[in-house]
């Protein structure tokens, strides 16, 4: 299924208006009792649940997140074979992710000309910056020959899952546990909610 209508900035441009309603058409599918869903706007990021007239409106109004582009939290199957035999990361997930990472640090690293007038006598910095630990955990696999997800990708399916499922810390921590356990032994999954 093409869905390069997420990318697209036009939100009356009919090809965008047909993404809105094929992606209702799905999305209708996975209502819960209250007739409520995910929503995968700008502002919500399929971290809040609304009615599919609220979601439509959102959709239009705000733009839907250019990453989300596999359905899975409404009721799409992700697929094994997509990405078979590919070294690199799917790149939409990540861009996103790396976007989100520019929004909220900035541009970290810009030129000031030569430095090695300041290099001498320095001292090693002592820890990474919260920025550099999230681009690490972006560009880290969950373990050992997996090209499907990333450490931060994973966790913040995690999370989103246990924001969703308001779920305690403590069956967290037990869900971390089982995952460490029947991932390959080389993994990187956190070993705590602290951690993640």
């Amino acid at each position: 299924m093409n869905r390069d209508w997420v990318k697209s900035s036009n939100r009356i441009a009919p090809a965008y208006v047909a993404g809105i309603k094929e992606f209702i058409n799905v999305a209708k599918q996975s209502l819960d009792r209250k007739r409520l869903t995910t929503c995968p706007c700008h502002n919500c990021f399929n971290s809040r649940s609304h009615s599919i007239d609220v979601i439509r409106a959102h959709l239009i109004t705000k733009g839907i997140d250019t990453s989300y582009v596999r359905w899975v939290y409404h009721g799409e199957e992700e697929s094994d074979d997509e990405g078979a035999g590919n070294e690199e990361f799917e790149n939409d997930e990540f861009d996103g992710l790396r976007a989100g990472l520019h929004d909220a640090f900035g541009n970290q690293y810009f030129d000031i000309g030569d430095t090695t007038e300041f290099l001498t006598n320095q001292q090693p910095m002592a820890e990474k910056s919260h920025y550099e630990k999230l681009y690490e955990a972006l560009d880290t696999p969950l373990f050992v020959g997996c090209h499907t997800s990333s450490v931060l990708t994973f966790v913040v399916k995690l999370m989103n899952i246990k924001v969703m499922n308001k779920w305690s810390d403590g069956s967290f921590e037990m869900l971390l546990k089982l995952l460490r356990e029947v991932l390959p032994q080389s993994n990187n999954c956190p070993q705590s909610y602290y951690e993640t």
